[in-house]
């Protein structure tokens, strides 16, 4: 029997913050300029132009530890941990599975010797076995690496950090959401020390790290994960605001922007001023970012329409621009192109994963997430009535 039931009224009737929806869409697009720059100031982050914007991983899971603990913590009166995970894998996961597809049908054609130099030693089969790995974010040990980044995913490398948002939804769905404020806080100020342990101890002066599956970086990933994460859930628990900021969510936008874009502090001799920047922009920085997205959310018309956007646009495009940044850096390898030789072709990829992430959002993952939601949540919710 088909079930016609509206989705609308079996989701949460809570206010919706379109303000944080924007900024994760900000910040979104700066991992991709950044992905996109990186590639001619290799080793030279002076002159990088989005110096920082690695960080904006850190924003997404300060963020996401915020909108699950808003969104779910007074609901496990109605709702089985059973649910909520399913609810996390309708929203991630068509993408990743259409990401890793992607990834593997045009593996061989990315194919640089200055850049990905395992591609042709890769046979079909392990190919194969990666991609099924990377359809089930199963993290590839650095023996099965087939690019010679020695990614977790290289068929698509910026799913490690989907691979730590899921470690956070199960233990979320396990014991976080059970845990009391001042036990939370406890956490929080722990994990706090250990990232600013991970900072000032870097030899290179920056947070990066997470996305190879060994000792040293699944570390500084799951470093980098506790505190954002846990300092999200405690400041939606706490209730705090930040009131009567005119044009909030643009002054919001320009500091997201500004933290990202920052130039490198410091030098190789003196790393640690990079460092404690870095600790300063995802302790302060980016919870008093979040506080001005959660003022008045009745923004005009104009800024709501392109809050929604940015925030539709958020997901896709950080899940599939790497399957387009791989083509492009290859193409600037194999010309031996410059910044400035690249800039045009530059911005024609940037608009092109523009355009790629809206028609993977409108034609991908909307309509596979709203068909799941209503054969796999709505129905089952219904047969146990």
């Amino acid at each position: 029997m088909e079930i016609t039931i509206d989705q609308q009224s079996f989701q949460n009737s809570k206010p919706h913050f379109r303000q944080l929806d924007g900024l994760r869409g900000i910040a979104a697009i700066m991992v991709v300029l950044f992905h996109l720059i990186e590639i001619f100031f290799i080793g030279d982050p002076i002159h990088q132009w989005v110096n920082h914007g690695y960080l904006a991983v850190d924003f997404f899971f300060l963020l996401s530890g915020y909108v699950i603990s808003y969104a779910y913590d007074d609901r496990w009166n109605s709702m089985k941990t059973g649910s909520f995970f399913k609810r996390r894998i309708i929203r991630l996961h068509p993408l990743i599975i259409f990401s890793m597809l992607l990834g593997a049908a045009s593996f061989y054609l990315q194919f640089t010797p200055r850049l990905y130099g395992l591609i042709p030693a890769t046979s079909g089969w392990m190919l194969l076995i990666v991609t099924f790995m990377g359809m089930a974010m199963l993290p590839i040990p650095v023996a099965m690496d087939i690019r010679g980044w020695g990614e977790m995913y290289p068929l698509n490398g910026p799913a490690w950090s989907l691979f730590f948002e899921y470690l956070a939804y199960l233990a979320y769905g396990l014991f976080l959401r059970r845990l009391s404020n001042r036990l939370l806080i406890v956490l929080v100020f722990l994990s706090g020390i250990a990232l600013v342990d991970q900072g000032m101890t870097s030899s290179s002066g920056t947070l990066a790290g997470g996305w190879t599956l060994d000792a040293a970086n699944i570390k500084i990933g799951m470093t980098r994960l506790c505190f954002p994460f846990l300092g999200g859930m405690l400041m939606q628990r706490l209730k705090i605001r930040i009131r009567n900021v005119p044009q909030s969510f643009l002054l919001a936008s320009v500091l997201l922007i500004s933290v990202l874009c920052f130039p490198r502090i410091g030098d190789t001799d003196a790393p640690w001023m990079n460092s404690m920047y870095e600790l300063i922009v995802v302790m302060i920085g980016f919870p008093f970012i979040i506080f001005l997205g959660l003022t008045d959310q009745s923004t005009t018309s104009v800024f709501s329409k392109v809050c929604i956007w940015l925030g539709n646009l958020s997901y896709p495009i950080y899940i599939t621009h790497q399957l387009v940044v791989y083509f492009f850096m290859a193409w600037v390898f194999r010309n031996k192109l410059n910044f400035v030789e690249a800039l045009p072709l530059l911005m024609f990829t940037f608009i092109f994963i523009i355009i790629f992430s809206w028609a993977c959002f409108k034609w991908i993952d909307k309509p596979i997430r709203k068909w799941l939601t209503n054969k796999w949540l709505l129905k089952s919710s219904i047969e146990k009535k």
